[in-house]
């Protein structure tokens, strides 16, 4: 048995007859450094962060009357502002459905069976200021709304 490993490692390693042997392969790291001509990228460059998709139940007076689900980015100011926002999603989120739980609830933010924006993304960015703080959150950006009736 260990010579029949022995013999299978050497096959496997050995160069083949008339090749020259091959060096093994080299790992590849990509650079951020810029290339040559290129300025250096702007640490406050805005990113964007983007949330799962968020589903509240619109609740009638013995039913769910339907859902509502909000597609959410957030603008960030820069790359570390970025990471902070990742590495704090559980909080986000927590927030940001504490938030529309009571938002669409509110006749306020309820135009008919339609969600009024601008009052939930002004509470949503309220919100993620209280996560973030105000330098770690440039804006919350809404980018899809849907209904499903029930």
């Amino acid at each position: 048995m260990f010579l029949a490993l022995a013999l299978a490692l050497l096959l496997l390693t050995a160069p083949t007859l008339g090749a020259a042997a091959e060096s093994p392969p080299q790992l590849q790291v990509a650079s951020s450094a810029p290339k040559a001509g290129e300025p250096p990228p702007d640490p406050r460059e805005p990113q964007f962060v983007h949330m799962k998709e968020m589903v509240i139940p619109v609740l009638g007076k013995t039913k769910v009357k339907q859902f509502v689900r909000l597609f959410i980015t957030l603008e960030v100011p820069g790359f570390g502002a970025a990471d902070t926002a990742r590495s704090k999603t559980a909080r986000l989120t927590d927030r940001f459905i504490t938030v529309l739980y009571g938002a669409v609830h509110d006749d306020a933010m309820m135009s008919g069976e339609l969600v009024n924006i601008t009052p939930i993304k002004q509470k949503l960015l309220e919100a993620g200021w209280a996560v973030l703080g105000r330098d770690g959150l440039t804006d919350v950006l809404i980018q899809g709304i849907s209904h499903q009736r029930q």
